[in-house]
């Protein structure tokens, strides 16, 4: 997953030049990806898997303050970044918490399929409402990035500020 995670955070900046919305997206559908063939259950599914799901992971981590740097008013800004921030680190705490509940001996670890929750249910759905979020209320790239990348000039279109 660090891996993966460093690919993601390396590789962001370019895949913003496509849009931010695009890049969210394209996140997005990459742990959606990674959690899927996790889910298979055998290690080398769950070692490309998790490799994914850090392509995911690492890939948000930048695009995600960076649209919120461009779409939030910049007096709102200070307080609505460090939610973010917040929400890694809950995720994180939360993953962690949840191998307590684990089966410590490794055979029944095996036998059990407890571990499909923090590997797999949990953060499918956040990424299900993440995918929601991103259909109904994200539903245009950032006015800051059209006028950078001169693509009000093409279509003519800049969403209205209501």
């Amino acid at each position: 997953m660090i891996l993966g995670c460093v690919v993601g955070a390396g590789s962001a900046g370019s895949i913003m030049k496509f849009g931010r919305r695009k890049a969210l997206f394209l996140g997005t559908v990459i742990g959606v990806i990674g959690i899927g063939t996790t889910l298979v259950g055998t290690l080398t599914p769950i070692i490309i898997g998790r490799f994914w799901f850090g392509v995911s992971s690492g890939l948000l981590s930048v695009v995600v303050p960076k649209t919120t740097q461009e779409q939030v008013p910049n007096h709102y800004y200070e307080v609505i970044s460090p939610i973010f921030i917040l929400g890694q680190s809950i995720g994180v705490l939360v993953a962690f918490a949840g191998g307590l509940f684990l089966p410590s001996d490794p055979a029944e670890l095996l036998k059990s399929n407890d571990w499909l929750w923090i590997y797999g249910w949990i953060p499918l759905s956040i990424y299900f409402v993440y995918f929601l979020g991103l259909i109904f209320v994200i539903k245009y790239d950032t006015i800051q990035f059209l006028l950078i990348e001169d693509k009000y000039k093409k279509n003519n279109t800049i969403p209205a500020i209501k």
